[in-house]
């Protein structure tokens, strides 16, 4: 028996509830009311506040803190996996948007479902089932051979993590003393940081790093990015280990009555789910929890919308300047030679190719204008962003290539053949990507949070938590307007992780007011709801960013911002908890 069990066993709660119950031995309350409550949650808190900190505590951060872990890599591990499966699976970008449509789907419904289950039958029991299933369907997402197949075990994987967070930061909370609980709540959200360092480097040693790479490995039989699936999804299993380790919730058992038989069972094992969620917005809770949802939608909406957007601006700038750097070659004339070197970022225009082959090697952005090739030939081409534009080709022969009639435009052929198709997949997949240096930006704003999460631990107990998410989301909102200013790949980067270090900040803060908030009898629901909304919210901003790459900057710079100054404002009626018992 752990420690806290011992202490909970030790103090006999019939005494404090026996003024409340007025009903005969032997009968049950039908409804817990605010006074109750009360009386159980100050209970609760000395029973907790007895048990020192200890060997306990750290098992429990350690079993919480992977279910996070596992929380973040379901979130971030499509992104770095997606070149990799585009090119494996030949998906177009509307599959992609769905393969991302699928993961948000799968964990906001996860969400809303776990949590509503964790506030009726426990938070342990509950987690064990959703990480259980979890941790299943992700393996098998990893071992999936078909795009169909793979999309239906992200679904299902989705779905059963949905659950971790909601639950595990009820679950944690509870265990913990008030004094203790913003150092700890913020050490547990240091949780969910490590688990996109993890991602990160896991993808830094795994993954290929170039466009080029991809390719080559998709050649394989089991590619790299199946392996790096399943390393990232070893924090699910972790944490179901751990969790077996660890008992119920103290004060869920106390609320759902298996503490004294005195208590509220009878309509526990009555509830639905909508009376779970209607709960949330009843009189009584509704001016503490519609600010902290609508903070939470505005927030998760730039956030993720953002986390979509810095990548691709930075892969925007390098693009750009990747243009400024290509060569034309014009008026030039080849005749009798063989090209067995791959190119890069060359034009040629107007030029003469006679009696020439190309063999074996790459064409990585490369036109041929107004060009006039005779007897000349392609063997075993790859080629990416490559065509051939206004050009004559007589009496040439292509054989093993990706030419597909797209490459060809305004071009007349005469005694042309084509052999040997590379027929499994037409998309033209751009070999000009810089996965390596998309690792590394993505793990510098990964630790950039560590920072943030400390600050917030720091500051919460002395300016409140109300205060700090106002704060820390107006500073976000000005943060932003300054992407307008900045020019360098490196300059959008060093912005990228100022936001997301002042982003932790309120973050933190905001993830302590909602366990606050919520009572106990509705606190896995409304992080199940918080959590619903949330993704929801991020999947909007995700669409809505991606439209915006072909826009200007201003125009995510002022949507950023805008909905930043907004969550801040709402974030203004939040109720401060800091002397709130749970």
């Amino acid at each position: 028996m752990t420690n806290t069990e011992e202490t909970l066993a030790e103090v006999t709660l019939e005494e404090e509830v026996q003024a409340l119950n007025t009903q005969p031995s032997g009968r049950v309350p039908r409804h817990i009311d605010d006074t109750t409550d009360t009386v159980l949650s100050e209970f609760h808190e000395r029973a907790i506040s007895e048990c020192a900190i200890g060997r306990f505590h750290g098992i429990l951060l350690a079993a919480c803190g992977m279910g996070l872990a596992a929380d973040t890599a379901e979130l971030l591990v499509l992104g770095f996996v997606l070149p990799s499966a585009e090119v494996d699976f030949c998906i177009s970008q509307t599959e992609k948007r769905i393969l991302g449509v699928v993961t948000y789907t799968g964990l906001a419904t996860g969400a809303l479902l776990w949590g509503c289950m964790a506030d009726r039958v426990g938070r342990r029991r509950t987690l064990l089932t959703a990480m259980t299933l979890a941790a299943i369907f992700d393996l098998m997402a990893a071992l999936m051979p078909t795009f169909g197949t793979f999309l239906t075990a992200r679904l299902l994987g989705g779905i059963g993590l949905g659950g971790s967070l909601p639950i595990l930061i009820a679950y944690f909370s509870e265990f913990i003393p008030r004094p203790q609980r913003v150092k700890f709540l913020s050490g547990l959200l240091a949780c969910w940081a490590f688990g996109g360092i993890y991602v990160a480097l896991m993808a830094w040693a795994i993954l290929p790093k170039t466009g080029v790479m991809v390719v080559l490995d998709g050649q394989e039989h089991f590619s790299a990015w199946h392996i790096f699936l399943i390393v990232c999804a070893i924090p699910t299993p972790l944490a179901v280990i751990g969790l077996l380790a660890l008992p119920e919730s103290p004060r869920i058992l106390l609320q759902i009555g298996h503490e004294s038989e005195a208590l509220v069972i009878y309509q526990v094992r009555n509830e639905c789910f909508g009376s779970l969620i209607s709960k949330i917005f009843a009189a009584n809770h509704r001016r503490a929890t519609l600010p902290l949802l609508v903070t939470w939608m505005f927030a998760s909406f730039g956030y993720y919308g953002l986390s979509l957007w810095f990548p691709e601006y930075v892969k925007y700038l390098k693009g750009q300047d990747f243009k400024l750097k290509s060569s034309t070659l014009a008026n030039v004339s080849y005749a009798d030679i063989q090209f067995n070197q791959s190119m890069e970022n060359v034009i040629y225009v107007n030029g003469r190719f006679t009696n020439v082959r190309f063999e074996n090697l790459i064409l990585n952005h490369v036109v041929f204008d107004s060009c006039y090739f005779d007897r000349v030939s392609f063997i075993k081409i790859k080629s990416s962003r490559s065509l051939f534009r206004n050009s004559t080709i007589l009496k040439s022969t292509f054989v093993d290539t990706d030419f597909f009639p797209y490459r060809f435009e305004s071009c007349t052929m005469e005694g042309t053949t084509f052999d040997s198709m590379d027929a499994f997949c037409a998309l033209d997949f751009d070999y000009n990507i810089h996965l390596g240096e998309v690792f590394l930006e993505h793990l510098i704003g990964e630790v950039a949070l560590i920072p943030g999460l400390v600050l917030a631990a720091m500051l919460m107990d002395r300016f409140g938590r109300a205060r700090l998410i106002s704060l820390s989301l107006l500073t976000c909102s000005l943060l932003t307007l300054t992407l307008a200013a900045v020019k360098s790949p490196e300059a959008v980067i060093a912005v990228e992780a100022a936001f997301n270090a002042v982003f932790a900040v309120g973050l933190a803060s905001l993830t302590v007011a909602s366990t606050e908030t919520c009572p106990t009898s509705i606190r896995a629901t409304g992080w199940g709801l918080i959590n619903t909304l949330s993704r929801g919210a991020g999947l909007a901003g995700l669409f809505v960013y991606d439209s915006m790459l072909e826009c200007t900057v201003l125009a995510s710079c002022f949507v950023t911002s805008g909905v930043m100054l907004t969550s801040a404002v709402v974030s203004l009626l939040i109720v401060e908890t800091r002397h709130t018992l749970l």
